[in-house]
Parts: C-alpha cells; sequence; structure tokens
C-alpha cells in the first residue's frame, strides 16, 4: 500500500508512528468513480507499549486502540471509501487521521490522494457517403473506439437507434430531395456519446413522365434539356407536366 502521511513520535531511542496508507482496488469508468482502501497502522521501535486509554480516527471513521502494541507494525483500521471524480476524469481526495493517547501519542496527520485519471473522452466519428440513389443512401464510418450503440438522425431530427453494421443504409427516401444525416456512437468502455461529422447529400432525380412509343405499354421515363451539345437531366421542380395527346 501507498504511504500518504504519518504522525512520529521519539521517545528515549525509540521512534513511535501512526501511519496512513492507501491502495487504489478498483475505477468505475461508466459512473466515473474510484474506490480505494484506506488503513491506519501503528509503528512500535521499542519491545512494546502500554497506555491506559487510546482513540484514533482515520477520515470518517473512529476507533478505539488496544492497550498494548507490540514491536513492529500493526494495523489497527482498515475502510474503503468510494472518490467521485470530476467531468474531466480528474479525482484526489484529501484524508485526514489522528491519534490520542494517554502515554506519547498524540497528534494528528493527513495527506491528499491524486487517484489515475478515468478516460472521459468521447469516441472520434466519423462519416462519409457511399453511395446515394433515387430513395437509398449508404454512408461508410470509421471510429476510434469500442462503440456498443449507434443512433442517427435525419435532416437535424431526432436519434433514432440504428444498426451497428458499417455501411449504413438509409431507404424510403424522397428522389430529387436535399438531406442531412449524422451519427452519434456510445463509447463501450465509459457509456460517452460522440458526434460524427454531418453529411449533406441529394438523392437521385426519379422518374417524371409515362411514355408510350407506338402504343406500346407506357414505361417510366426521365425528362432531359438538350442544347447544342449539352444534355442535363432535369429535376421536378426545373419543369411542368403537360397533359395532352399526339395530334
Amino acid at each position: 500500500m501507498n504511504e500518504f502521511a504519518r504522525v512520529g513520535f521519539n521517545y528515549d531511542s525509540f521512534y513511535y508512528a501512526y501511519i496512513l496508507r492507501w491502495q487504489l482496488l478498483s475505477q468505475n469508468q461508466i459512473a466515473n468513480t474510484s474506490t480505494i482502501k484506506l488503513q491506519a497502522s501503528i509503528y512500535v521501535g521499542a519491545n512494546n507499549i502500554s497506555w491506559s486509554r487510546g482513540s484514533a480516527s482515520l477520515h470518517t471513521s473512529s476507533f478505539t486502540l488496544a492497550n498494548t502494541y507490540y514491536r513492529g507494525e500493526t494495523v489497527v483500521h482498515t475502510t474503503d471509501v468510494v472518490i467521485p471524480h470530476d467531468a474531466s476524469g480528474n479525482g484526489s481526495i484529501y484524508i485526514a487521521g489522528s491519534i490520542n493517547t494517554s502515554f506519547l501519542m498524540s497528534g494528528n496527520c493527513g495527506g491528499t490522494i491524486n487517484l489515475p485519471r478515468i478516460d472521459r473522452n468521447a469516441p472520434s466519428i466519423s462519416i462519409s457517403s457511399k453511395t446515394v440513389g433515387k430513395q437509398l443512401a449508404t454512408f461508410n464510418y470509421s471510429t476510434n473506439s469500442t462503440l456498443d450503440s449507434l443512433q442517427g438522425r435525419l435532416n437535424n431530427g431526432s436519434w433514432q437507434n440504428i444498426s451497428m453494421s458499417n455501411p449504413i443504409t438509409l431507404s424510403n427516401l424522397e428522389d430529387d430531395t436535399d438531406y442531412t444525416y449524422q451519427i452519434r456512437g456510445k463509447k463501450a468502455s465509459n457509456q460517452i456519446w460522440g458526434n460524427s461529422n454531418t453529411i449533406s447529400f441529394k438523392t437521385v432525380a426519379g422518374t417524371f413522365a409515362m411514355v408510350s412509343i407506338n402504343r406500346e405499354t407506357f414505361k417510366d421515363a426521365e425528362v432531359y434539356i438538350v442544347t447544342g451539345n449539352n444534355v442535363e437531366k432535369i429535376s421536378k421542380d426545373q419543369y411542368e407536366i403537360i397533359e395532352g395527346d399526339d395530334s
């Protein structure tokens, strides 16, 4: 265990001490907390030390002491403490202790325990367009973390749960329509969401007319403007359908 505080006493040629130590037991990345074990012990440099009464404290615990302690170090109290970390994942705590006896050992000690940082970084996610059709679009995504959930939103709407498969497929879109799409993923280790970039895209223009040649079955057709050497496919908002016949 790691010593972080002590109060020492000298009597004749002997040294005595009340010593505080700590040990990291675990860290919970989702709850953003650390659990540590605190330990208080008495060190005796002589053959033994005796007093008629004694008490001590460690953090929020107070406890009584035995009347006699022999040469060496004796653990007198242990306790586990859960410590919250801040939003950046940093955690620290000041722990105090005291000892009060009728003979020799009376004093206070304490120290700050700095805990290992807990990862609170959001996952990095990037999305790119793969294919865009009339009513369907697919996107590839990449991330620097393991994700356990994925959501997407169309046109900055509400987030919807989507499959973790890659590529992502959107269906039932309107043809010849402008859209934006964004995804976000939840990092498996700490359950923090990270947002991707936003993709803007336009679905392919669909069928604008039905034509029949030589009275054959009507078929889908698209509308183009031919100007000199230029051929341009037009969208729905660039033309008006005129009903009529060929007479």
